[in-house]
Order: structure tokens, then sequence, then C-alpha cells
């Protein structure tokens, strides 16, 4: 589904010429990103502000079983 959503906003703002913002989150988790790659290839064409602003900061949110950080909407 969030592979699917991704696409669409690719679909989206390739279709049009202009400067393109996507707000909100899209609350995936770091152990998807590892499986998936999700952010790194949505990184090629979109900013992506903790992953290019600030890659030392961890996450909002911790997994113990899994011993990861993600950042998900609060």
């Amino acid at each position: 589904m969030r592979v699917d959503a991704l696409a669409t906003l690719n679909q989206l703002s390739a279709s049009n010429d202009r400067v393109n913002i996507a707000l909100g989150d899209f609350n995936i988790t770091s152990l998807e990103d590892a499986e998936a790659n999700l952010y790194g290839n949505l990184n090629k064409n979109w900013y992506i502000s903790h992953l290019d602003q600030c890659a030392e900061c961890k996450g909002t949110n911790y997994y113990f079983q899994d011993d990861r950080w993600s950042f998900l909407m609060q």
C-alpha cells in the first residue's frame, strides 16, 4: 500500500512542471525502509527532511523488539 502511495505521488509530480510539495507522514518504519528501500527510492526525486537535514536524528518511536527507531507521527 505504501509503495502504491509513493508511486502515485511520483506520478502526480511528474505530470506537471511546477514545484511539488507533499506534507504529512507516510508512517514508513525503519524496518520497512530497510527491507524495501522506500525512502531511498523516494529520495531520488524528493527532499526528505529527516534524511537530508538530520541524518543523526534517531527517530520519534523506539521499537524494542526490533531495536530500531522510526519517525512516526505522534
